[in-house]
């Protein structure tokens, strides 16, 4: 119990702060917020020492019917002690109030207890709380207003215009001199304490400014060293990145050897043996199987070229090589540019369908080659995978952006595999042994479409396809 009333009694005379202190607050804020306390305490502290005095005094003036003053120091004590609790009312009011109070009970005391008493107290709190709430200029106003004050009433009573009623001690009936060398007393002791008080705020507002100075110095080194550290941290994940980007390159670049390797045995053992059957019958073979060699080796030249050549576009790909070389077409030359090249290209035995929808004199960005690219992947697993009986069909659409749709009547994709035959060496679980293929030319379409910021789907009703 005794604890907490000590506990108590300590927060009443040393208050908080009012307000959270931040610190990202100015120092003037700070400054502002530290005198509110100092003030408050002050109030408090003043409160228990005017009710003391009051108790004392009291008896005193009611026995003389001072009935007026009185109510004055009640109404003094009362202020004071609501200023003290009351700590929301704004500081620069409670400070004038409080000033205003100092500087008429100085007055009311020397009208009424002469210039024996407490007159002096009042005037130098006035001073001092001027100096250390509001400036040193307001001080000095207050220490004059004080000792001009004091001159007039102690005029008034040594003229015996006025005579104190409410003192309790022998009545000193001041002289020129008296008055004179009370006011100078009076003017170097309060100069001295306001100035010394006025010194001792400067330096701490210096004080204050330096290390708040220091403070913002030291948290910007440790924004640029967190600045520094994250561009650090953020290198080091770019540079192992791209490590992991070079590791899976190397990976790639040693399956697609791997793999080509083992594709090119056999047509090379196909351009092998009929190079060797012309060789050694070629005298006796008949024209007939001589072009059928002869078709063969051509069919395995123009496989192994297109497999060379899918796999330097895959490296390209992949490596940033491939740069983009975009031009304005109109989309009537492109479709037309495109069915004509088709009808030399690729295999005859196959019935493609051409369709164009759009506006033949809306223009297109594009780089052309790249959507050939595209354009004869696509076509070419269709063919790979669909009867020369089957029609193929490529829709050509121009809206908001370019479409190209390619539809078959082949194997079709199961449909759980849709999203897998966009990836390298893939091949659908429903393809043939037998069928040629490394599984390269839907993952180029990918790659290259993707440079081009455009997006690819398979749609598979099963066992239709449809590439878009």
């Amino acid at each position: 119990m005794n604890k907490q009333i000590r506990q108590r009694l300590i927060v009443y005379f040393r208050p908080t702060y009012a307000e959270a202190v931040h610190t990202d607050m100015t120092v003037p804020d700070l400054l502002h917020s530290g005198r509110e306390r100092i003030f408050t305490s002050i109030l408090r502290f003043t409160s228990l020492f005017i009710i003391f005095a009051l108790l004392s005094t009291l008896p005193n003036l009611i026995g003389k019917r001072l009935w007026g003053l009185a109510l004055f120091y009640t109404v003094f004590s009362a202020t004071v002690y609501i200023f003290s609790i009351f700590r929301q009312i704004h500081l620069f009011p409670r400070i004038l109030s409080f000033m205003t109070l100092l500087y008429v009970g100085g007055v009311i005391d020397l009208c009424y207890f002469g210039v024996g008493e407490d007159w002096r107290l009042y005037f130098t709190g006035l001073s001092v709380t001027a100096v250390l709430f509001i400036g040193w200029r307001t001080g000095m106003f207050s220490i004059g207003l004080s000792i001009f004050s004091y001159t007039i009433v102690a005029w008034l009573i040594s003229t015996g215009y006025l005579v104190p009623t409410a003192t309790v001690m022998a009545l000193q009936i001041p002289s020129i001199e008296t008055i004179i060398t009370t006011n100078l007393i009076f003017l170097i002791v309060n100069v001295g304490i306001i100035t010394a008080i006025d010194a001792l705020l400067r330096e701490y507002h210096l004080i204050s400014q330096k290390e708040r100075t220091a403070a913002q110095n030291l948290s910007t080194q440790t924004a640029e060293l967190e600045g520094s550290l994250n561009r650090e941290q953020h290198l080091a994940i770019e540079l192992k990145s791209a490590l992991d980007r070079e590791e899976e390159l190397s990976q790639l670049k040693s399956r697609i050897i791997t793999t080509v390797s083992h594709e090119f045995r056999t047509p090379l053992t196909v351009i092998k043996n009929a190079s060797d059957l012309l060789k050694r019958h070629h005298n006796t073979v008949s024209d007939e199987k001589r072009h059928k060699y002869h078709e063969w080796i051509d069919e395995s030249i123009f496989y192994l070229t297109d497999l060379l050549q899918d796999a330097a576009l895959i490296e390209s790909t992949n490596t940033q090589k491939l740069t983009m070389r975009k031009k304005v077409l109109s989309f009537g030359d492109f479709c037309q540019r495109v069915h004509s090249e088709l009808q030399s290209e690729l295999h005859s035995a196959f019935n493609i369908h051409c369709q164009a929808q759009g506006n033949p004199q809306s223009t297109i960005l594009i780089d052309y080659d790249m959507v050939r690219q595209v354009i004869n992947n696509l076509l070419t697993n269709a063919q790979k995978f669909s009867s020369p009986k089957d029609t193929i069909t490529l829709k050509l659409a121009l809206m908001d952006q370019l479409t190209i749709t390619v539809m078959d009547q082949g194997i079709g994709i199961p449909t759980a595999e849709l999203d897998k035959v966009w990836e390298l060496f893939y091949r659908g679980s429903n393809v043939v042994t037998e069928q040629r293929g490394l599984g390269l030319g839907l993952y180029i379409v990918r790659q290259l479409v993707s440079m081009m910021d455009g997006t690819v789907t398979a749609v598979s009703p099963y066992p239709a396809v449809s590439h878009k």
